[in-house]
């Protein structure tokens, strides 16, 4: 041989040359020099053809490079795919049954071109087996370990690949799945190995993990699935937890559960499907058709027709129709409507233009609604305005005007300003200290006396005032309530409205009969100076007939001489066969309440009805005169008020008397000044008369003594000095004359 080594060329013709055994075939020539025995030419195994130039034949197995080999598809005996490879590396080993092709420059073509095999192959008489990595031209597969069959490829263990149109970038990763790719089907089949197998979306800027999916190769969709199903809304979240995982940095990990998906390659679009809500912040976000839809860079298609619940604790609301944004874990923004259901079941849709999120991650709506809705908080009011719901409070806070229901002809129907929480099964509406309507004009809820001449007292029940400098007689705040049962329209506080007994000022309309009624602390309009006269007590205007009147206790202070007032006291209760005070009948208790509260009001309230009197009068009521029970009215033609019936004395001083008397009691508005005068009558020719106009306080009785007492005083002692804000004031005796006029006037 050329190499100076014993040997021999020939040529094994056409027919070739058996080897192994006849496991294979060898064609052409064969050549031993030093480097052993080789060949150039054909080698045949099974179903497998190959050419090469450099063979090296070995007792137990050939090895070389090949330039071309062909694998011819069979169905049998065995099951092996088409194969077209170049330059490769090659070894027959016939004690193992094997063929081992493997890649040195180019991949082997496969399956007529459908897929390429970057690794190597193994040929027995049982099949094809193989490694490495197989281009499907979007997408790659890699596994230490494949079977390949006639038109399928199978991996128990292997990593998948789905890449972005012609670009290398990935669009779909996942690993550790045992696959099945059925080339003439076009689909590949995916399982994962163990619970799970994370599936990441790295265009979508999303991962999932999934129990299995679907590759349709022409398409490019993958189909996948779980075996977990999501927790509905009204389960226990922890039931279940999300397999859909955003890894964009802003989204915070917004997740949630879909047992389905679909991925469409060429929009780079994921459709997750039976999605039965999205978590994000305090609420559950149901879509329409419970699918969800992620784009490229993890931009989530709004959600139409959806279902909010908020909050996922409580679930107070459930705001339906919306369209939501969903932008991250804690942020999503929308509109939606929601219902309101009165207390008889009616339902009233708002409409909520704006849902969001606040700094806490609490979800709010606002919405508004028009006048032309005709809106109702119950049957009793009307609404229109703007509403605001938070997800942890159960009721909606509504800011707008209401209406009460009323066919007063006396009385207007105006609507009233109020921001509040509304409870629709007890509709108790806000009602500030300054009410306004709808127009922003001043109304009232309560009983007025004009700051102009004429005088008139006039009532309002969130109608407009007629001046806002007018004075309030009797005038509430609190909460307004419609009781169906009573048919009135109330406003006050709430422990008040449901037990009227209690301290605080009331004031209701009577639908039937359009009378606004009272109680609590009364302030007649009169300006006296130095005098002070308060009253606790009820009061009454019946709006048909503009007609004011009222049943009060009357606490008369001023400055007036101590002992003619005892002298008096002592007189009133030494006159016999007087009519008892009976305060259970009266305000009295009231005012007890009024001024002392509760707890002491009624430890006086029990010893007055155990021994009959007070023993040691409270300093709040130790006033010059109490008047136990005044019945007034408003005099039109006299611009006054004047009382009516008998009067009852509860206190002088200290003193208790409990007695009714005969009297009057008048409380004059004049441009001149305003006029107190009190007469009080045992009979026609005992009394006691004052009567308060100027800064003077006028003095006068039938018992003579009283008179020279007053007489005998000193100036000084009769006097107060004006200070800031407060006219001089002096108590002077009066004249008979005087009584007698006022007696004449009122026929007494």
């Amino acid at each position: 041989q050329p190499d100076y080594a014993l040997g021999f060329e020939r040529s094994t013709g056409e027919a070739g040359m058996p080897l192994y055994g006849r496991k294979a075939k060898f064609t052409d020539m064969i050549t031993l020099n030093s480097r052993g025995l080789q060949g150039n030419g054909g080698l045949e195994y099974l179903t497998t053809k190959l050419s090469s130039k450099s063979l090296v034949f070995m007792p137990d197995s050939t090895l070389g490079r090949a330039d071309t080999l062909t694998n011819i598809a069979s169905t049998a005996p065995t099951k092996v795919p088409e194969v077209h490879g170049s330059d490769l590396f090659v070894r027959l080993e016939p004690a193992k049954d094997v063929l081992h092709s493997e890649k040195l420059r180019s991949p082997m073509i496969m399956y007529g071109a459908q897929a390429s095999l970057h690794g190597s192959t193994d040929l027995t008489p049982k099949g094809m087996t193989g490694a490495g990595l197989v281009d499907f031209g979007n997408a790659t597969l890699t596994s230490q370990l494949y079977s390949f069959e006639t038109m399928r490829i199978h991996a128990d263990t292997s990593n998948f690949r789905l890449t972005e149109g012609d670009t290398a970038s990935i669009a779909f990763r996942t690993d550790n799945v045992n696959s099945t790719v059925k080339l003439d089907e076009r689909v590949g089949e995916f399982v994962s190995n163990g619970d799970e197998t994370k599936v990441e979306f790295p265009v979508n800027q999303y991962f999932c993990y999934m129990d299995r999916f679907k590759w349709f190769m022409d398409q490019g969709d993958i189909e996948l699935e779980s075996d977990r199903t999501a927790a509905a809304a009204n389960e226990d979240l922890q039931l279940s937890g999300s397999n859909f995982i955003s890894s964009r940095p802003d989204q915070d990990s917004l997740s949630f559960m879909a047992p389905k998906a679909r991925y469409d390659l060429k929009k780079h679009l994921i459709t997750a499907n039976e999605v039965q809500y999205i978590q994000v912040a305090d609420a559950l976000i149901t879509p329409d058709s419970m699918r969800v839809r992620i784009r490229r860079n993890a931009e989530m298609d709004p959600l139409t027709n959806a279902l909010v619940t908020a909050n996922f604790v409580t679930k107070y609301h459930k705001i339906y129709g919306a369209t939501i944004n969903i932008k991250a874990k804690r942020q999503y923004s929308g509109s939606g409507a929601i219902d309101y259901v009165d207390e008889n079941k009616k339902s009233f849709k708002i409409d909520l233009k704006n849902i969001n999120v606040d700094t806490a991650y609490q979800t709010y709506a606002v919405g508004s609604i028009p006048k032309e809705q005709d809106f109702q908080l119950s049957p009793a009011f009307d609404f229109f305005g703007n509403v605001k719901l938070i997800a942890s409070i159960k009721e909606l806070t509504f800011n707008g005007s209401t209406r009460i229901q009323h066919g007063c002809n006396g009385l207007a129907r105006n609507w009233m300003s109020f921001s509040g929480e509304i409870d629709p099964l007890e509709v108790f509406i806000p009602v500030a200290d300054t009410l306004y309507d709808d127009q922003g004009a001043l109304i009232g809820a309560g009983i007025y006396l004009t700051d102009e001449d004429p005088f008139s007292v006039y009532g309002t029940f969130l109608s407009r005032t007629k001046e806002e400098k007018d004075k309030k007689i009797i005038t509430a705040k609190g909460l307004l309530f419609y009781d169906k049962g009573r048919k009135e329209y109330m406003i006050s506080n709430k422990d008040k409205i449901r037990q009227r007994e209690l301290p605080g000022d009331l004031v209701s309309l009577a639908v039937e009969n359009c009378v606004i009624l009272s109680d609590g602390r009364v302030d007649l309009g009169v300006d006296l100076g130095r005098v002070t006269v308060s009253n606790v007590g009820a009061m009454r205007f019946e709006t048909e007939e503009a007609k004011a009147s009222g049943s009060v206790v009357m606490m008369a202070d001023f400055h007036f001489h101590d002992n003619a007032l005892e002298r008096m006291a002592t007189e009133l209760l030494a006159y016999p066969e007087q009519k008892q005070l009976d305060i259970t009948k009266t305000y009295y208790e009231k005012m007890l309440r009024e001024v002392l509260g509760l707890e002491r009001s009624d430890k006086l309230i029990s010893e007055l009805s155990i021994k009959g009197e007070i023993k040691r009068l409270p300093d709040e009521i130790v006033k010059p005169i109490v008047l136990g029970d005044v019945k007034l009215n408003w005099n039109g033609p006299e611009q006054s008020w004047l009382s009516e019936g008998e009067i009852g004395i509860a206190t002088i001083l200290k003193k208790p008397i409990y007695r009714y008397v005969k009297g009057k009691v008048h409380l004059e508005r004049k441009r001149s000044g305003d006029i107190l005068t009190i007469y009080l009558a045992l009979d026609d020719q005992t009394y006691y008369f004052f009567q308060y106009t100027r800064n003077y306080l006028y003095a006068y009785s039938s018992d003579a003594t009283f008179n020279t007492m007053l007489s005998e005083l000193k100036d000084d002692k009769r006097v107060l000095d004006a200070k800031k804000d407060e006219p001089a004031y002096q108590y002077i005796i009066g004249t008979k004359r005087k009584v007698d006029d006022f007696r004449e006037r009122f026929g007494l």
